[in-house]
């Protein structure tokens, strides 16, 4: 049974920026493992090992473990890209101010404030572009996900 999210337009847009965190930490574990891989004695990643003894099987052993669970952290930082990459794609549907307003905001870590100085605009204006603008979003949510 595949049970939908429940989602509105201000946790959808805050998910960008957990992406960013969890492929963040997934390429901190990439480095982890590269890092033990080298400190078992044996090659570098990518380098063929020689097999001189029963202690090499193990460190190969090891090393193939390594790699397996680089690869399933390499196919996780795909699916956040992914992930992130469809809700940027949501946001760019908006066009105009409100989208700016989001992207700034979202994906460009821009403090409302900030961007009401940058934009030349009054801080109060940009609260009520800011609301505007995940309502929009809210309409463009499949029904499957929304609250």
């Amino acid at each position: 049974m595949n049970v939908a999210k429940i989602i509105d337009a201000e946790a959808y847009l805050n998910e960008i920026k957990d992406f960013e965190l969890k492929i963040k930490n997934k390429l901190a574990e990439i480095q982890q493992l590269r890092y033990l891989a080298v400190s078992l004695g044996g090659a570098p990643l990518g380098c063929d090992v020689p097999q001189v003894s029963k202690n090499n099987d193990r460190i190969g052993s090891a090393v193939a473990k390594i790699i397996d669970e680089e690869n399933e952290v390499r196919e996780d930082i795909s699916r956040f890209i992914e992930m992130r990459r469809e809700r940027i794609k949501t946001i760019e549907k908006l066009g105009g101010l409100h989208y700016d307003i989001l992207h700034l905001h979202y994906v460009q870590y821009i403090s409302l404030k900030k961007i009401a100085k940058e934009k030349n605009y009054a801080y109060s204006y940009v609260l009520e572009l800011h609301k505007e603008a995940k309502e929009a979003l809210q309409e463009l949510l499949p029904p499957e996900i929304v609250k």
